[in-house]
């Protein structure tokens, strides 16, 4: 009997420490996210890996696009010659951090996978997308 399943979406910090294997178990097993509280205020979550990833991988890309869109307003008044350059290292930047965040997905879901995570058949997915 697991008792994984049983784990609440919400869990006070002082529970958590007597049921950390069951929250983790949920979070790998099942991708489900548990957010911590104290005194009944949510202070942390314990999330799937794969999710935690691709949270991080949004950040950067959006730090990548932000300093992207500083750059290429700082160059408006150049010629197009130097237009043109800054547009070339703004398309490989931006295909970089792409690259990057790709790579951290895969990543994290190798690692959840050696973890023992179950693989989701197409088949489940799109009958639970039908539903």
């Amino acid at each position: 009997m697991s008792a994984a399943a049983e784990v609440p979406p919400e869990l006070a910090i002082s529970d958590a420490r007597d049921r950390l294997a069951d929250v983790v178990n949920k979070a790998t097993y099942a991708g489900s996210v548990t957010y911590l509280t104290r005194r009944g205020r949510r202070v942390a979550a314990i999330v799937p890996l794969a999710r935690a990833a691709a949270d991080e991988a949004k950040v950067r890309e959006a730090a990548v696009a932000a300093a992207c869109r500083e750059l290429w307003s700082s160059v408006q008044e150049a010629d197009q010659a130097t237009k043109e350059r800054v547009r070339q290292v703004i398309d490989r930047l931006i295909e970089t951090a792409e690259d990057a965040a790709d790579e951290a997905s895969v990543a994290a879901v190798e690692a959840e996978r050696e973890a023992g995570a179950r693989a989701v058949s197409w088949e489940s997915l799109r009958d639970e997308l039908d539903s």
